[in-house]
């Protein structure tokens, strides 16, 4: 999938076109996310009253950076791990031959589908364990950029993990779809205690008295 403008991406979301799909949006929303953190942490390089937080901000602005290109670079992946899984859809099965091969191929291509969102919530974590770090450390100018960039994060993981649940609910070998489940729950209530503690702390920091 060519590198498109947001406008262009979201017309070719609307369509029938297979791709972009559930796996993009949601490393495009932990893009965002990881995005407006890594803002957050450069609006509060050079403040003064933030002097002995500067090398803890600047490492979290560079790898938030970092990560929102990782998240980029997921919705290639997601793009490039759905076409092999397209194509065993369309493989004939006229004959047990055909069948057998065209099952081989589809459980295949369902485990690597499973793949980029699984990254996608690795990232996930990584990065609101950083704006957990920057709603403590960083500007009070920027606390609700934190709490929304939490927000996306977390959007990322809750469908990341639809994404992973849809390719790893169809495999017939319940090894390999156990062990896909698992590892996709363990790091999706990661990233859910961890963003639940941000956005309650931005909102009690912003709502004080409600």
């Amino acid at each position: 999938m060519e590198c498109l403008s947001l406008e262009a991406f979201t017309k070719q979301l609307c369509s029938k076109a297979p791709v972009p799909g559930g796996g993009g949006v949601s490393a495009l929303a932990g893009a965002l996310g990881a995005a407006l953190g890594a803002m957050a942490a450069n609006l509060t390089v050079g403040k003064k009253k933030y002097a002995d937080v500067q090398t803890c901000m600047q490492e979290s602005a560079a790898e938030l950076t970092r990560l929102s290109q990782a998240f980029l670079t997921g919705i290639q992946a997601d793009a490039d791990a759905f076409a092999p899984l397209a194509k065993a859809y369309g493989m004939p099965k006229d004959t047990e031959e055909q069948k057998q091969e065209k099952e081989r191929v589809l459980q295949q291509a369902l485990y690597e589908a499973a793949q980029p969102p699984l990254t996608v919530l690795k990232q996930c974590v990584q990065a609101l364990e950083l704006l957990e770090q920057l709603h403590d450390k960083a500007s009070r100018l920027v606390v609700s950029d934190v709490g929304c960039g939490a927000a996306l994060c977390w959007a990322c993981a809750h469908t990341a993990a639809m994404n992973v649940y849809i390719n790893a609910g169809m495999l017939a070998d319940e090894r390999r779809r156990g062990a896909l489940m698992q590892k996709c729950q363990t790091r999706l209530e990661q990233a859910r205690r961890t963003a639940e503690r941000i956005i309650q702390a931005v909102e009690e920091t912003l709502c004080p008295n409600f």
